[in-house]
Protein backbone atom coordinates (compact mmCIF):
# COMPACT_ATOMS: atom_id res chain seq x y z
CA UNK A 1 0.00 0.00 0.00
CA UNK A 2 1.06 3.81 -0.55
CA UNK A 3 0.61 6.43 1.41
CA UNK A 4 -2.58 8.46 0.90
CA UNK A 5 -1.88 12.39 2.22
CA UNK A 6 -4.51 15.17 2.54
CA UNK A 7 -3.31 18.85 3.87
CA UNK A 8 -5.49 21.51 4.25
CA UNK A 9 -4.34 24.67 4.92
CA UNK A 10 -6.06 27.63 6.86
CA UNK A 11 -2.80 29.62 7.39
CA UNK A 12 -1.17 29.63 10.04
CA UNK A 13 -2.54 26.44 10.64
CA UNK A 14 -2.64 23.08 8.80
CA UNK A 15 -4.46 19.75 9.05
CA UNK A 16 -2.53 16.85 7.59
CA UNK A 17 -4.43 13.50 7.38
CA UNK A 18 -1.73 10.64 6.34
CA UNK A 19 -3.21 6.92 5.69
CA UNK A 20 -0.90 3.84 4.94
CA UNK A 21 2.77 3.35 4.52
CA UNK A 22 4.71 6.47 5.77
CA UNK A 23 8.39 5.11 4.63
CA UNK A 24 11.43 7.33 3.48
CA UNK A 25 10.00 6.82 -0.31
CA UNK A 26 7.01 8.53 0.55
CA UNK A 27 8.24 10.96 2.88
CA UNK A 28 10.19 12.34 0.29
CA UNK A 29 7.45 12.65 -1.68
CA UNK A 30 5.33 14.98 0.47
CA UNK A 31 8.25 16.93 2.11
CA UNK A 32 7.71 19.62 -0.66
CA UNK A 33 4.08 19.66 -0.09
CA UNK A 34 5.16 20.59 3.76
CA UNK A 35 7.78 23.02 3.01
CA UNK A 36 5.65 25.42 0.50
CA UNK A 37 2.99 25.12 3.41
CA UNK A 38 5.35 26.48 6.30
CA UNK A 39 6.48 29.05 3.87
CA UNK A 40 3.17 30.05 3.35
CA UNK A 41 3.09 30.80 7.01
CA UNK A 42 1.92 27.76 8.46
CA UNK A 43 3.36 27.03 11.77
CA UNK A 44 0.37 25.10 13.92
CA UNK A 45 0.05 21.37 12.17
CA UNK A 46 -2.64 18.95 13.89
CA UNK A 47 -1.37 15.18 12.09
CA UNK A 48 -4.13 12.47 11.83
CA UNK A 49 -2.19 9.39 11.60
CA UNK A 50 -4.44 6.65 12.55
CA UNK A 51 -4.74 5.03 9.48
CA UNK A 52 -0.92 4.72 8.99
CA UNK A 53 -0.02 1.16 8.75
CA UNK A 54 3.65 1.24 8.43
CA UNK A 55 6.46 3.75 9.52
CA UNK A 56 9.98 3.81 9.22
CA UNK A 57 12.71 6.03 9.86
CA UNK A 58 12.11 8.21 6.97
CA UNK A 59 8.74 8.40 7.85
CA UNK A 60 9.80 9.70 11.59
CA UNK A 61 12.37 11.96 10.18
CA UNK A 62 9.41 13.92 7.89
CA UNK A 63 7.75 14.96 10.95
CA UNK A 64 10.78 15.92 13.32
CA UNK A 65 11.92 18.21 10.03
CA UNK A 66 8.47 18.98 10.01
CA UNK A 67 8.76 20.14 13.70
CA UNK A 68 12.03 21.26 14.03
CA UNK A 69 10.93 23.82 10.64
CA UNK A 70 7.58 25.38 12.57
CA UNK A 71 8.80 25.88 16.29
CA UNK A 72 11.31 28.68 15.28
CA UNK A 73 8.15 30.31 14.16
CA UNK A 74 6.31 29.26 17.37
CA UNK A 75 4.58 26.78 16.11
CA UNK A 76 4.01 23.26 16.64
CA UNK A 77 3.37 19.66 15.38
CA UNK A 78 0.12 18.00 17.07
CA UNK A 79 -0.46 14.26 16.36
CA UNK A 80 -4.06 14.28 17.31
CA UNK A 81 -4.65 10.51 16.24
CA UNK A 82 -2.30 7.53 15.71
CA UNK A 83 -2.26 4.26 14.78
CA UNK A 84 -0.78 1.71 17.54
CA UNK A 85 1.49 0.71 15.14
CA UNK A 86 2.53 4.29 14.91
CA UNK A 87 3.23 4.54 18.06
CA UNK A 88 5.06 1.83 19.13
CA UNK A 89 7.80 2.91 16.28
CA UNK A 90 8.04 6.95 17.44
CA UNK A 91 8.05 5.53 21.21
CA UNK A 92 10.64 2.97 20.05
CA UNK A 93 12.48 5.96 18.77
CA UNK A 94 12.31 7.89 21.38
CA UNK A 95 9.97 10.87 20.23
CA UNK A 96 6.58 9.73 21.75
CA UNK A 97 6.94 13.03 23.95
CA UNK A 98 8.13 14.84 21.21
CA UNK A 99 4.83 14.47 19.49
CA UNK A 100 2.59 14.13 22.68
CA UNK A 101 2.04 10.68 21.97
CA UNK A 102 1.60 10.32 25.48
CA UNK A 103 -1.46 12.39 25.70
CA UNK A 104 -3.69 10.62 23.18
CA UNK A 105 -6.21 7.78 24.52
CA UNK A 106 -4.13 4.85 24.62
CA UNK A 107 -5.73 1.77 22.16
CA UNK A 108 -5.09 -0.74 24.95
CA UNK A 109 -7.68 0.56 27.35
CA UNK A 110 -10.54 0.53 24.95
CA UNK A 111 -13.33 -1.76 25.02
CA UNK A 112 -13.07 -4.96 22.98
CA UNK A 113 -15.61 -6.86 21.75
CA UNK A 114 -15.35 -10.64 21.90
CA UNK A 115 -17.65 -13.16 20.09
CA UNK A 116 -20.45 -14.97 22.24
CA UNK A 117 -21.03 -18.85 21.00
Amino acid sequence: MNLFSALALHSPHAHLVLKGELDAFSAIRLQDRLDEAVSSGCFSFDVDLDAVSFVDAGGLSLLVRLRNSVMPHGGAVSVVAASGRFRKVARIAGLGHAFDLHLLPDDSAAPRLESVG
